[in-house]
């Protein structure tokens, strides 16, 4: 009896399991037809192959807005990535490549609500080119690094054919998102005559060592590797680990040139393999033995510049490190440039600022039809020239945390801000008056199972919420925290804090990581910024952007690297990625060093327990200097 009981409940358990997978499957398959309908309202899509000069096929996708009408000259938006172009997902169990019935075709356009700008430039009229980069997709050849330099070049030869086509007014923009933004800031490099405008969605391409691949010089293994593994598993065609197949181009019979492609996509190299190896700005990687700042728009410089490109951004205070990016490309080039600056994570896919985010995922503020309409707006003036209100945009249009409330300003960094030094101080104190001491230390041990966790900024670059960010108490006892008083009026600071360190350590190398907390009444230590810089690379040389001289820069560059002597007081000087944040009058700042973040970065060193003293007093003590916003300058 007891027997029967229990294989009938097995077998209910079985049941509803697969009424489960198959109500889910409906629920999808409903979810796909509701948004391919959408698109066949919007628009027209064909695709195609286009030959580049050393004779690799690319493929594209054209989607011409439905309002379009034969002897149309319309404005052209291009896309180049690497996550495909188009797709489609299995029918059955074990599809064949080869038999169109075993796969339903995906979504050609992007409905994130964060990300609606497709539907938004085809509903406002523009033509939308959609390709796979070489090596990628239904595309043909391979890659040995990150960003090809035959990628960027493929960029000319497409805008050559948008340009002859009968659809085209002759005017292009680039636009993307992280990896697609890279590509789009790129593009200003082949200086073609038809690439009037760009947008940087949440990229960090003006220095992908620093802003990107390589933050504060710490090799970021689990996001990168993760991120690796998810390009191996699309440019293959692993659908099962991609989530999606690859859609083939059109009039491939039997996916015969797809098959092909993805033969060459073998020889990619992984972007895991390539990246986690790298120390220094200047490292070679790849069979094509290329630094990371080949395809970098730092380097690009004149090249950039020359094209007389527009540029807007749009970025996020936390999207990973690369909101720094936006601000030094600002004052290094003299293209057009304005920056639109939310208080969310990568990609703006949801509201990420710790004053109002804890454990739930909370939509993106502004919605992506205001941000992204932004875009369009931007893109209406270069590419349609409609004399719309473009021009009165302010320079910089940014998130001001803890008000939670925008902010403009025509200047960057803004003007009438002043440096408020902090010093440390006995009893882990953070005080603005200089301790008038011979000089002493606080020891440190560091504690390697520190970490921000894996909702921090970091993996928001991979989609990952940030989220817990909001009461840090309990992890700063792992960390040496100072603390101020609380103050006795609100602080605006906004610009880039700038931490100076002077330490001593057991090692030769080691994180020196530095957070910025806001302590509230309650004792809530909420995570505002961070700052940091592997010691290795410590050494302080002229900042090429005269503009921002007064912030240390390092070249991140071998002939530069300075090991620390163990032991000896050295000083370890950097700038944290900028912020603008209202420390509210009652509230306590408190700066925490750290020696590592265990679910972001790499262990440095590899081996061994360091011990670092952090000395205060003297004649070179430890600060911070906090650029604060001066009470006489309004913040509009």
């Amino acid at each position: 009896m007891y027997t029967s009981i229990k294989i009938f409940k097995s077998s209910i358990k079985c049941f509803m399991l697969i009424l489960f997978a198959l109500n889910t499957q409906l629920l999808m398959a409903q979810s796909i037809d509701e948004k391919l309908a959408k698109e066949q309202l919007t628009a027209s899509s064909t695709s195609l192959y286009l030959t580049m000069r050393d004779g690799v096929r690319i493929a594209v996708d054209v989607h011409l807005p439905t309002s379009y009408k034969k002897g149309d000259k319309l404005p052209v938006l291009l896309y180049q990535t690497i996550y495909q172009r188009s797709s489609r997902v299995p029918l059955v169990k074990n599809p064949d490549i080869a038999k169109a019935s075993d796969w339903k075709a995906s979504p050609k356009l992007d409905h994130k609500e964060s990300s609606p700008i497709e539907f938004l430039a085809l509903n406002n009229g523009y033509v939308v080119i959609k390709t796979d980069v070489r090596g990628t997709g239904a595309s043909f050849g391979h890659r040995n690094s990150p960003l090809p330099l035959e990628e960027i070049q493929d960029t000319s030869d497409i805008l050559d054919w948008i340009t002859e086509q009968p659809w085209s007014n002759g005017n292009v923009g680039a636009y993307g998102i992280s990896y697609t933004g890279m590509t789009a800031g790129m593009a200003a490099t082949v200086q073609h005559p038809a690439l009037k405008a760009i947008v940087l969605g949440w990229s960090a391409i003006y220095d992908e060592y620093k802003s990107a691949m390589q933050p504060f010089g710490f090799v970021q293994p689990g996001v990168v590797c993760q991120w690796s593994d998810l390009l191996t598993a699309l440019w293959s065609n692993d659908y099962k680990k991609a989530g999606k197949g690859i859609m083939p181009v059109d009039g491939d019979e039997n996916s015969i040139l797809l098959k092909q492609a993805i033969k060459e996509h073998q020889r990619n190299e992984s972007v895991c393999d390539l990246l986690t190896p790298l120390v220094y700005s200047d490292d070679k990687i790849g069979k094509d033995k290329l630094s990371v700042q080949t395809f970098s728009q730092r380097d690009s410089k004149k090249e950039i510049e020359a094209s007389g490109v527009a540029m807007l951004s749009l970025a996020s205070w936390y999207d990973t490190g690369a909101v720094d990016a936006h601000f030094v490309r600002m004052q290094h080039f003299s293209n057009e440039q304005k920056i639109f600056l939310t208080g969310g994570q990568h990609g703006a896919r949801s509201h990420a600022s710790p004053y109002t985010v804890s454990d739930k995922v909370i939509p993106p503020i502004p919605s992506g039809d205001v941000t992204w309409g932004k875009a369009i707006t931007f893109f209406d003036y270069y590419l349609k020239g409609l004399k719309n209100d473009y021009p009165s945009w302010p320079k910089v249009t940014y998130w001001n945390l803890g008000e939670e409330a925008f902010k403009t300003s025509d200047a960057w960094p803004i003007e009438n801000t002043k440096n408020s030094r902090f010093y440390f101080d006995k009893q882990q104190a953070l005080t603005s008056k200089r301790p008038n001491y011979v000089q002493e230390s606080d020891r440190y041990q560091v504690d390697f199972s520190s970490t921000t966790g894996r909702n921090s900024r970091w993996w928001s670059g991979i989609g990952y919420p940030m989220l817990n960010l909001n009461a840090r108490q309990e992890e700063d006892k792992k960390l040496l925290t100072y603390t101020s008083e609380p103050l006795t009026e609100d602080m605006q600071i906004t610009g880039w804090p700038v931490i100076s360190l002077t330490v001593s350590s057991t090692h030769s190398d080691g994180a020196f990581i530095a957070y910025l907390e806001d302590i509230d009444e309650q004792g809530n230590s909420i995570y505002v910024n961070e700052g940091g810089l592997r010691a290795i690379h410590r050494k302080v040389i002229t900042n090429p952007v005269a503009a921002l001289a007064h912030l240390p820069y390092h070249s991140f560059k071998k002939e530069d690297a300075q090991p620390l002597v163990p032991n000896k007081v050295s000083e370890i000087k950097f700038e944290m990625i900028p912020t603008s944040v209202k420390i509210a009058k009652g509230h306590r700042i408190r700066i925490a060093i750290a020696g590592a973040d265990k679910d972001n970065f790499v262990r440095i060193p590899s081996q061994g327990q360091p011990t670092i003293k952090v000395y205060r007093g003297g004649d070179k003590p430890s600060y911070v200097d906090f650029p604060v916003v001066s009470k006489t300058t309004q913040l509009d």
